[in-house]
């Protein structure tokens, strides 16, 4: 059986991270790849949520907050980097029903799926697999097998 080590799972928490801030990059080109009539189609027919810029940044600076520390909280080994890294994608998947239909790049969705493989990749092996015991006090100098 092979050994599950803490640079095997940090890199796939580092994978996660990447894979997500691409996903990110990708959608901030839309006006780049969309062509013009579409997206004057978009401009022109408002999503129909009316949401005051100043709640839009508090939104996205939470999200960013909470990302940033379940990221480093994994790559630390810190506890409730586990239950956060649960709460997050309940949120994205609560959050997600709310949102009115999109128009995206092909590559911002297949990189939004990797990215949500590798956080259900991450949740099994944080609650299901020997690396738990990396977040447990009493387990963090035993090897995992």
């Amino acid at each position: 059986m092979r050994m599950i080590t803490r640079a095997f799972f940090r890199t796939i928490v580092s994978l996660g991270f990447i894979v997500e801030i691409f996903a990110d990059i990708i959608d901030s080109l839309k006006k780049t790849i969309f062509p013009s009539d579409l997206l004057n189609y978009i401009s022109s027919h408002p999503t129909g949520y009316k949401i005051s810029p100043l709640a839009l940044f508090v939104i996205a600076a939470g999200c960013i907050i909470l990302n940033i520390t379940i990221f480093v909280g994994l790559l630390m080994f810190w506890r409730p980097a586990r239950m956060l890294t649960l709460i997050s994608c309940l949120l994205d998947v609560v959050l997600a029903s709310f949102i009115n239909p999109t128009i995206e790049p092909g590559a911002v969705i297949g990189f939004d799926y990797l990215s949500m493989l590798i956080t259900g990749m991450i949740i099994g092996l944080v609650y299901f697999s020997p690396v738990k015991g990396f977040f447990e006090k009493t387990g963090q100098n035993q090897p995992v097998q």
